[in-house]
């Protein structure tokens, strides 16, 4: 899966759940500074992605706070993705 795919993913969910316009969700736009997004529509984002890409992430709580952009989101996704596939392999 590559970037694009997991950017416009991501974006989908933060507008279902926002009401935030797709086009207003760029890369580098600050979700709680910029969008307004509050911390329990951040909880709600974070597990809706983590369901939506199957990442199965269990520090959830201690991970949301340092996201803060879409390029953060994509970011941890691609890294939660890369460590699952090599998981994967070893099995």
């Amino acid at each position: 899966m590559d970037d694009q795919e997991i950017t416009t993913r991501i974006r989908e969910v933060v507008a279902k759940i926002t009401s935030i316009p797709i086009d207003r969700i760029g890369e580098d736009v600050d979700f709680r500074d910029d969008l307004g997004i509050d911390s329990l529509s951040m909880l709600e984002i974070g597990v809706d992605v983590d369901f939506e890409f199957g990442l199965h992430v269990e520090d959830l709580d201690q991970l949301l706070p340092k996201i803060r952009t879409l390029a953060d989101a994509v970011a941890v996704v691609r890294e939660k993705l890369g460590t699952q596939n090599s998981t994967r392999q070893e099995t």
